[in-house]
């Protein structure tokens, strides 16, 4: 049907053809506007679907996972389970202060200084938080869990949990019995909550006003992670108490062995955690301790998932080691370990290059993410 029978059929007449014409095509473009649209957003979600599932791989093709045995459990996958030490580092008060970033670092300092800034409030640091006191009373104590900044005051905690406020009763705790409300500071709404109910404690306890803290965050400077380790702000934790003793392996430091390790999980875990910030690779082994050098050339890509499906549990998984099982070409001379699917064992990988998230499954999983030596081809 052209365009002068629907302008008839719609009762239009021949001196308005041109104007329902123009609409017509109006429309069309409107049509054709609206389409193109709807096929970029699908296309942008199945590419953010995607990168949700984990690192892709862009070489050899891996092996069917519905097919794999059952891992075997991680504790007894070493045969000499005894002289395996568990061990994690534990962060002081300092060492968390010093490691945070600039806002954490502003918001404590201006929190500090309107503590400090009543009568007679004095602030000691201990391991755990810094506590504000006034003679016997205490007045507030400040801690760092994870990258969060937390308030406690002497406040009812009936009064402010469930309320905007969104404040924690931790009034079971023993050593934050004496100011059970915990305020979580990680907003400026949060912030400004937690002086409000600074001033509201300072009132209850008829505190008077005095002089300025002048704390700034550039009194706080970041310090690198093994200097804190050498100064003792961080300590090395072993389970059990267990010693360090030569012979024995640390196979696990700052993470909680997984059997299961996802690949969206180790995206998750907060950076914080990291257990060799300055270098996250773990020590290498006595055997490896000479000289290593990336390879150059291609590196072929092999994500986790597939190391997981054709090694067990403790085996070295190295660039011979995986051409030998296919998953590699036979002209591979570097490989890449990215993040994918689930790791459920700890491996000993040893590749040129790793992705991070690739490294955090590794650790997680109790193995570990090694480089290779000079000689090894």
């Amino acid at each position: 049907m052209n365009v002068a029978n629907t302008a008839r059929l719609l009762g239009v007449s021949l001196h308005g053809q041109a104007i329902c014409t123009a609409l017509l095509m109006i429309l069309c473009a409107l049509l054709a506007l609206h389409l193109a649209t709807a096929l970029r957003h699908a296309n942008k979600t199945k590419a953010m679907q995607e990168a949700d599932t984990g690192e892709q791989d862009s070489c050899p093709p891996q092996p069917n996972m519905e097919a794999l045995p059952e891992a075997p459990a991680i504790e007894t996958a070493y045969s000499d389970a005894s002289r395996i030490v568990y061990g994690s580092y534990d962060r002081s008060f300092r060492a968390r202060l010093l490691l945070a970033d600039g806002t954490l670092k502003a918001r404590y300092a201006a929190l500090a200084n309107q503590l400090l800034g009543y009568r007679n409030v004095r602030c000691r640091i201990s391991w755990a938080y810094a506590s504000f006191t006034c003679g016997r009373r205490t007045v507030a104590k400040i801690a760092i869990k994870g990258k969060t900044l937390c308030l406690h005051l002497p406040l009812d905690p009936a009064a402010y949990v469930n309320t905007k406020y969104n404040a924690i009763d931790v009034s079971a705790v023993k050593k934050y019995a004496a100011v059970p409300t915990r305020l979580k500071v990680r907003s400026p709404r949060s912030f400004n909550y937690a002086q409000a109910l600074i001033a509201r404690t300072a009132d209850g306890m008829a505190l008077l006003h005095g002089r300025d803290g002048g704390l700034t965050a550039a009194d706080f400077p970041f310090t690198p992670f093994s200097t804190l380790l050498a100064r003792g702000l961080i300590r090395l934790r072993t389970k059990g108490g267990a010693p360090l003793e030569e012979g024995y392996t640390l196979i696990w430091a700052g993470f909680e062995r997984r059997e299961h390790v996802p690949a969206v999980e180790a995206k998750a875990v907060a950076e914080e955690r990291i257990a060799l910030p300055e270098g996250a690779m773990p020590p290498p082994p006595q055997d490896n301790l000479h000289k290593h050098s990336r390879r150059t050339g291609r590196k072929y890509i092999v994500n986790l998932d597939a190391l997981s499906a054709v090694f067990s549990a403790g085996e070295r998984a190295d660039l011979t080691s995986m051409r030998e099982r296919r998953l590699l070409p036979a002209k591979a001379t570097a490989v890449k370990v990215l993040a994918r699917g689930i790791l459920n064992k700890p491996l000993t990988v040893i590749a040129d290059d790793y992705s991070a998230d690739a490294i955090k499954m590794i650790l997680l999983a109790g193995g570990e993410a090694l480089f290779p030596a000079i000689s090894e081809s």
